[in-house]
Protein backbone atom coordinates (compact mmCIF):
# COMPACT_ATOMS: atom_id res chain seq x y z
CA UNK A 1 0.00 0.00 0.00
CA UNK A 2 1.56 3.18 -1.23
CA UNK A 3 0.69 6.36 1.48
CA UNK A 4 1.52 9.75 0.98
CA UNK A 5 0.98 12.42 3.85
CA UNK A 6 0.44 16.31 3.15
CA UNK A 7 1.83 18.20 5.89
CA UNK A 8 4.24 15.19 6.88
CA UNK A 9 6.56 17.19 8.90
CA UNK A 10 4.06 19.12 10.91
CA UNK A 11 2.72 18.39 14.80
CA UNK A 12 1.03 15.38 13.79
CA UNK A 13 2.54 14.38 10.49
CA UNK A 14 5.64 13.79 12.43
CA UNK A 15 3.88 10.75 14.77
CA UNK A 16 1.72 9.93 12.10
CA UNK A 17 5.02 8.71 9.97
CA UNK A 18 6.24 6.66 12.70
CA UNK A 19 3.11 5.47 13.07
CA UNK A 20 2.32 3.89 9.64
CA UNK A 21 6.34 2.93 9.38
CA UNK A 22 4.73 0.35 11.61
CA UNK A 23 2.69 -0.89 8.74
CA UNK A 24 4.53 -3.80 6.71
CA UNK A 25 2.80 -3.45 3.67
CA UNK A 26 3.04 0.54 3.74
CA UNK A 27 5.52 2.33 1.46
CA UNK A 28 5.16 5.98 3.13
CA UNK A 29 5.76 9.28 1.78
CA UNK A 30 5.03 12.67 2.51
CA UNK A 31 4.81 16.23 1.19
CA UNK A 32 6.16 19.54 3.06
CA UNK A 33 6.30 22.97 2.05
CA UNK A 34 9.56 23.77 3.28
CA UNK A 35 11.03 21.56 5.68
CA UNK A 36 13.57 18.17 5.16
CA UNK A 37 13.34 14.64 6.24
CA UNK A 38 13.77 11.42 5.33
CA UNK A 39 11.27 10.21 3.00
CA UNK A 40 9.95 13.72 1.93
CA UNK A 41 9.28 15.81 -1.03
CA UNK A 42 9.38 19.46 -0.32
CA UNK A 43 6.32 21.15 -2.75
CA UNK A 44 3.99 23.85 -2.46
CA UNK A 45 0.25 22.85 -2.13
CA UNK A 46 -0.79 25.89 -3.59
CA UNK A 47 1.61 25.31 -6.36
CA UNK A 48 -1.65 23.04 -7.59
CA UNK A 49 0.29 21.90 -11.20
CA UNK A 50 3.34 20.36 -9.30
CA UNK A 51 1.15 18.63 -6.55
CA UNK A 52 -1.24 16.95 -9.11
CA UNK A 53 2.06 16.13 -11.36
CA UNK A 54 3.01 14.12 -7.83
CA UNK A 55 0.36 12.63 -7.12
CA UNK A 56 0.18 11.52 -10.38
CA UNK A 57 3.62 10.21 -10.95
CA UNK A 58 3.36 8.65 -7.58
CA UNK A 59 0.28 7.00 -7.70
CA UNK A 60 -0.61 6.04 -4.12
CA UNK A 61 -3.67 4.39 -2.75
CA UNK A 62 -3.85 6.42 0.20
CA UNK A 63 -3.77 10.07 0.40
CA UNK A 64 -3.50 11.53 4.15
CA UNK A 65 -3.86 15.37 3.47
CA UNK A 66 -3.04 17.11 6.96
CA UNK A 67 -1.95 20.35 5.53
CA UNK A 68 -3.62 23.42 6.88
CA UNK A 69 -3.56 27.20 8.18
CA UNK A 70 -5.07 26.04 11.50
CA UNK A 71 -5.36 29.28 13.49
CA UNK A 72 -8.29 31.11 13.36
CA UNK A 73 -6.86 34.34 14.41
CA UNK A 74 -4.01 33.50 11.45
CA UNK A 75 -6.79 32.82 9.29
CA UNK A 76 -8.61 36.48 10.14
CA UNK A 77 -4.78 38.10 9.26
CA UNK A 78 -4.30 36.38 5.93
CA UNK A 79 -7.67 35.01 4.78
CA UNK A 80 -6.69 34.75 0.49
CA UNK A 81 -4.08 32.61 1.37
CA UNK A 82 -5.33 30.82 4.30
CA UNK A 83 -8.55 30.15 2.18
CA UNK A 84 -6.30 28.78 -0.54
CA UNK A 85 -4.22 26.33 1.80
CA UNK A 86 -7.91 25.38 3.32
CA UNK A 87 -9.87 24.79 0.41
CA UNK A 88 -8.42 25.03 -3.00
CA UNK A 89 -5.59 23.05 -2.21
CA UNK A 90 -7.89 20.35 -0.75
CA UNK A 91 -10.04 20.73 -3.58
CA UNK A 92 -7.20 20.08 -6.09
CA UNK A 93 -5.99 16.99 -3.88
CA UNK A 94 -9.14 15.90 -4.14
CA UNK A 95 -9.74 15.81 -8.29
CA UNK A 96 -6.37 14.21 -8.48
CA UNK A 97 -7.42 11.43 -5.85
CA UNK A 98 -10.56 11.35 -7.26
CA UNK A 99 -8.75 10.73 -11.35
CA UNK A 100 -5.99 8.13 -9.91
CA UNK A 101 -8.66 6.21 -7.32
CA UNK A 102 -7.11 7.17 -4.65
CA UNK A 103 -8.72 7.17 -0.66
CA UNK A 104 -8.42 10.26 1.01
CA UNK A 105 -8.73 11.50 4.58
CA UNK A 106 -9.39 14.74 5.06
CA UNK A 107 -8.57 16.49 8.53
CA UNK A 108 -11.18 18.55 9.68
CA UNK A 109 -11.79 19.87 12.98
CA UNK A 110 -14.54 20.34 15.71
CA UNK A 111 -14.67 23.84 15.01
CA UNK A 112 -17.16 23.14 12.31
CA UNK A 113 -19.97 23.76 15.32
CA UNK A 114 -20.98 26.26 16.73
CA UNK A 115 -20.64 24.71 20.20
CA UNK A 116 -23.90 25.37 21.80
CA UNK A 117 -25.48 21.96 21.69
CA UNK A 118 -22.59 18.95 22.65
CA UNK A 119 -21.66 16.05 22.79
CA UNK A 120 -21.98 16.79 18.42
CA UNK A 121 -22.54 13.51 16.07
CA UNK A 122 -20.84 13.24 12.90
CA UNK A 123 -24.38 13.75 11.30
CA UNK A 124 -25.24 17.12 12.83
CA UNK A 125 -25.34 20.33 10.68
CA UNK A 126 -22.44 22.67 10.81
CA UNK A 127 -22.70 25.83 12.02
CA UNK A 128 -18.89 27.20 12.20
CA UNK A 129 -18.63 30.68 13.99
CA UNK A 130 -15.60 32.08 12.48
CA UNK A 131 -13.69 31.93 9.07
CA UNK A 132 -11.38 29.13 10.00
CA UNK A 133 -14.10 26.90 11.09
CA UNK A 134 -16.03 27.90 7.19
CA UNK A 135 -13.02 27.04 5.46
CA UNK A 136 -12.54 23.21 7.10
CA UNK A 137 -16.70 22.87 6.62
CA UNK A 138 -15.87 23.86 2.48
CA UNK A 139 -13.02 21.59 2.57
CA UNK A 140 -15.19 18.89 3.87
CA UNK A 141 -17.51 19.47 0.74
CA UNK A 142 -14.67 20.23 -1.47
CA UNK A 143 -13.95 16.95 -0.95
CA UNK A 144 -17.10 15.23 -1.32
CA UNK A 145 -17.46 17.08 -4.79
CA UNK A 146 -14.54 15.79 -6.47
CA UNK A 147 -14.97 12.09 -4.76
CA UNK A 148 -16.50 9.49 -2.91
CA UNK A 149 -13.33 7.70 -2.39
CA UNK A 150 -12.22 8.75 1.35
CA UNK A 151 -13.21 10.02 4.79
CA UNK A 152 -13.40 13.37 7.01
CA UNK A 153 -11.54 13.26 10.05
CA UNK A 154 -12.84 15.80 12.30
CA UNK A 155 -10.77 16.62 15.38
CA UNK A 156 -9.91 19.41 18.09
CA UNK A 157 -6.93 21.24 19.74
CA UNK A 158 -3.81 19.40 19.23
CA UNK A 159 -0.59 19.12 21.13
CA UNK A 160 2.05 16.86 21.36
CA UNK A 161 5.72 16.99 21.09
CA UNK A 162 7.07 19.83 19.63
CA UNK A 163 9.95 21.34 17.42
CA UNK A 164 8.74 24.66 18.76
CA UNK A 165 6.34 25.93 21.34
CA UNK A 166 4.17 28.04 19.54
CA UNK A 167 3.16 24.44 17.22
CA UNK A 168 0.46 23.64 19.52
CA UNK A 169 -1.67 26.31 21.04
CA UNK A 170 -1.29 24.34 24.58
CA UNK A 171 2.56 24.60 24.94
CA UNK A 172 2.21 27.92 23.36
CA UNK A 173 0.58 28.61 26.51
CA UNK A 174 4.10 28.04 28.22
CA UNK A 175 4.94 31.78 27.88
CA UNK A 176 1.68 32.19 29.73
CA UNK A 177 3.01 31.01 32.86
CA UNK A 178 5.33 34.06 33.67
CA UNK A 179 3.52 36.73 31.69
CA UNK A 180 0.67 36.05 34.23
CA UNK A 181 -2.47 38.67 33.37
CA UNK A 182 -6.03 37.11 32.20
CA UNK A 183 -6.52 33.48 31.04
CA UNK A 184 -9.45 32.18 28.78
CA UNK A 185 -11.57 30.39 31.27
CA UNK A 186 -15.19 30.32 29.50
CA UNK A 187 -14.21 27.79 26.53
CA UNK A 188 -14.43 24.24 27.13
CA UNK A 189 -11.56 22.33 24.87
CA UNK A 190 -10.41 18.79 24.44
CA UNK A 191 -6.75 18.14 23.99
CA UNK A 192 -6.18 15.54 21.84
CA UNK A 193 -2.46 13.90 21.88
CA UNK A 194 -0.77 13.46 18.62
CA UNK A 195 0.53 9.88 18.79
CA UNK A 196 -2.91 9.04 20.05
CA UNK A 197 -4.15 10.50 17.17
CA UNK A 198 -2.06 8.96 15.19
CA UNK A 199 -2.98 5.49 15.81
CA UNK A 200 -6.62 6.38 15.23
CA UNK A 201 -5.52 7.07 11.79
CA UNK A 202 -3.64 4.33 11.17
CA UNK A 203 -6.63 1.93 12.28
CA UNK A 204 -8.62 4.25 9.66
CA UNK A 205 -5.94 3.31 6.57
CA UNK A 206 -6.20 -0.22 7.97
CA UNK A 207 -10.18 -0.35 7.59
CA UNK A 208 -10.13 0.92 3.91
CA UNK A 209 -7.31 -1.82 3.50
CA UNK A 210 -9.73 -4.37 4.53
CA UNK A 211 -12.58 -2.89 3.17
CA UNK A 212 -12.72 -0.11 0.13
CA UNK A 213 -15.81 0.81 0.75
CA UNK A 214 -14.86 2.18 3.87
CA UNK A 215 -16.10 6.24 3.49
CA UNK A 216 -18.00 8.53 5.62
CA UNK A 217 -16.98 11.43 8.39
CA UNK A 218 -15.70 10.52 12.34
CA UNK A 219 -14.98 12.08 15.42
CA UNK A 220 -11.65 11.70 17.09
CA UNK A 221 -11.49 13.61 20.19
CA UNK A 222 -9.46 13.58 24.12
CA UNK A 223 -11.71 12.61 27.15
CA UNK A 224 -10.45 15.29 29.36
CA UNK A 225 -12.33 18.71 28.95
CA UNK A 226 -10.09 21.99 29.90
CA UNK A 227 -9.71 25.47 29.60
CA UNK A 228 -6.84 27.48 29.03
CA UNK A 229 -6.64 28.52 32.25
CA UNK A 230 -6.89 24.73 33.40
CA UNK A 231 -3.83 24.06 30.73
CA UNK A 232 -2.01 27.05 31.72
CA UNK A 233 -2.06 26.25 36.10
CA UNK A 234 -1.25 22.42 35.15
CA UNK A 235 1.90 23.89 32.50
CA UNK A 236 3.16 25.60 35.48
CA UNK A 237 2.86 23.07 37.81
CA UNK A 238 4.68 20.56 35.48
CA UNK A 239 7.58 23.46 34.80
CA UNK A 240 7.44 24.52 38.81
CA UNK A 241 6.48 27.83 38.22
CA UNK A 242 4.64 30.35 40.41
CA UNK A 243 0.98 30.79 38.54
CA UNK A 244 -0.56 33.06 41.00
CA UNK A 245 -0.97 35.92 39.03
CA UNK A 246 -2.78 34.07 36.46
CA UNK A 247 -6.22 35.11 36.45
CA UNK A 248 -9.51 33.22 34.87
CA UNK A 249 -11.21 35.05 32.07
CA UNK A 250 -14.83 33.77 32.35
CA UNK A 251 -16.34 35.66 29.52
CA UNK A 252 -15.73 34.86 25.14
CA UNK A 253 -12.46 35.83 24.53
CA UNK A 254 -11.22 38.60 21.86
CA UNK A 255 -10.08 37.67 18.71
CA UNK A 256 -12.01 35.43 15.95
CA UNK A 257 -15.31 33.88 17.49
CA UNK A 258 -15.12 30.38 19.40
CA UNK A 259 -17.91 28.35 19.93
CA UNK A 260 -18.01 27.61 23.61
CA UNK A 261 -17.94 23.72 23.76
CA UNK A 262 -17.80 21.41 20.72
CA UNK A 263 -17.33 17.77 22.30
CA UNK A 264 -17.50 15.65 19.72
CA UNK A 265 -19.20 12.07 19.64
CA UNK A 266 -16.48 9.54 18.59
CA UNK A 267 -18.64 6.22 19.03
CA UNK A 268 -18.38 5.46 15.37
CA UNK A 269 -14.45 5.23 15.78
CA UNK A 270 -14.75 3.58 19.10
CA UNK A 271 -17.14 0.89 18.09
CA UNK A 272 -14.32 0.37 14.77
CA UNK A 273 -11.64 -0.28 17.09
CA UNK A 274 -10.21 3.10 17.38
CA UNK A 275 -9.25 2.95 21.53
CA UNK A 276 -6.81 4.76 24.05
CA UNK A 277 -6.50 8.36 25.35
CA UNK A 278 -3.20 9.48 26.95
CA UNK A 279 -4.33 11.24 30.25
CA UNK A 280 -3.30 14.83 29.67
CA UNK A 281 -1.02 15.50 33.02
CA UNK A 282 0.99 12.59 30.71
CA UNK A 283 1.10 13.66 27.14
CA UNK A 284 1.26 17.39 29.13
CA UNK A 285 5.06 16.35 29.92
CA UNK A 286 6.02 14.95 26.55
CA UNK A 287 4.49 17.99 25.02
CA UNK A 288 6.39 20.61 27.20
CA UNK A 289 9.83 18.76 27.48
CA UNK A 290 11.22 19.94 24.12
CA UNK A 291 8.81 23.02 24.06
CA UNK A 292 9.82 24.67 27.39
CA UNK A 293 13.82 24.34 26.43
CA UNK A 294 12.79 26.33 22.97
CA UNK A 295 10.73 28.84 24.78
CA UNK A 296 13.74 29.41 27.33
Amino acid sequence: MRIIITGATGLLGRPLMRELERMSDAYLSGISRSRRGENIVNIDLLDFAAADEYLRKENPDVILHLAAERRPDQFDRNPGASRRLNVEAVAATARTAGDIGAWMLYLSTDYVFDGTDPPYAPADAPNPLNSYGRSKYEGELALWGATNRGTVLRVPLLYGPVESPDESPVTALIGATEAGGEIDDWQQRYPTFTPDLARVIRRMVELYRDDEFFSGTFHWSGDEVLTKYDMVRLIAGSLGKDSSRIRPLRRPPGGAPRPHDTRLDCSALEARGCVGRTPFAEGLRAAIETGEKRCG
